[in-house]
């Protein structure tokens, strides 16, 4: 659909709020350009906190206005990212994972998908609280590794999080590999001082991510879930001596949120939420559950057009 065709879509779908969803950044900044270029011609670009003062008012939000989210606090935001959005003026939201930033542990999925990749072993087998039997995993060639790193990373997000947990305590033993005190070039978390420079600059917000970045109905007792979602904003507050008043809920699907995540999210003190459920925002709706349209730099244009015309589902 081109043309007129995806005008019409776009139009009739005007009202609606696109919250587009972000990670990395590094080697797609020619992608990145380009993205940014058509949101400027077509879309209305707003805060995070621009669109949630429009939600609670109740008005309709601006004519094609869209949001940009990045998740996690990777440093090619800073590097490759930022300065596109800058030379624009086009406002976005960085939701950080503070132990991250604080260099207390690498993000856990890059510790999976490093150990996949480094390690000499050919077969293994791990066992996963909840899965019946250990995952079997063949490591022979770069697919099978590519295989392996979604099925631990799925299995590991779908176990109780004391197991994810000790899981990754022993990856080292079960694949034969030694962990660098810091993350892989390109895997590098943002800077304080990075993350302070685009503060001052107006235009990027920064909200919570969790300290560890668990899948978040995992959690086994109340006191864990407060303090993953709550005990974020301090530094962030902290570093940057303003509120931290957005959240993000980590793989974000309603299984990995639910009733009492919400709720706890809400006792924090923040004042919005997205997900990862896909779609476009509406007037009404629920502000601690907003719907996302999952993006990178390099998807093909004619793709990235469409869904965040409306016209297909990210």
């Amino acid at each position: 659909m081109r043309c007129g065709g995806l005008d019409l879509v776009r139009y009739t779908r005007r009202n609606a709020l696109r919250i587009l969803m972000y990670h990395r950044f590094t080697g797609m900044e020619e992608g990145f350009t380009q993205q940014c270029d058509h949101l400027l011609a077509r879309y209305h670009p707003l805060s995070l906190s621009e669109s949630l003062s429009i939600l609670r008012d109740g008005a309709p939000f601006p004519d094609h206005s869209v949001v940009l989210t990045i998740d996690d606090g990777y440093g090619d935001f800073f590097t490759s990212a930022f300065p596109i959005l800058e030379a624009r003026r086009i406002p976005a939201i960085m939701f950080l994972t503070t132990d991250f930033l604080d260099r207390r542990a690498w993000l856990w999925t890059d510790r999976v998908e490093y150990a996949v990749r480094q390690t000499p072993v050919r077969e293994v087998e791990i066992p996963v609280a909840g899965h019946p039997m250990p995952l079997r995993l063949h490591l022979h060639s770069e697919a099978e590794r590519t295989s392996a790193i979604h099925t631990l990373k799925e299995a590991l997000k779908a176990a109780p999080n004391r197991a994810r947990v000790a899981v990754l305590a022993e990856l080292h033993r079960f694949l034969r590999i030694d962990f660098p005190a810091d993350p892989p070039a390109g895997r590098t978390p943002l800077a304080w001082d990075q993350v302070r420079a685009m503060a001052r600059s107006g235009l990027i917000e920064f909200g919570g991510h969790t300290c560890s970045h668990p899948i978040l109905s995992r959690l086994e007792d109340r006191q864990e879930l407060e303090h993953e979602i709550g005990g974020c904003r301090a530094p962030i507050e902290e570093e940057l001596q303003r509120p931290a008043t957005h959240f993000c809920y980590p793989n974000g699907t309603p299984e990995d949120i639910g009733p009492a995540v919400v709720e706890a999210t809400r006792r924090a003190g923040y004042q919005s939420a997205v997900s990862l459920v896909p779609g476009l925002n509406t007037t009404g709706a629920d502000a601690f559950m907003l719907r996302r349209i999952g993006v990178n730099p390099d998807v093909p244009f004619p793709w990235f057009e469409q869904v965040i015309a409306g016209f297909r589902a990210s």
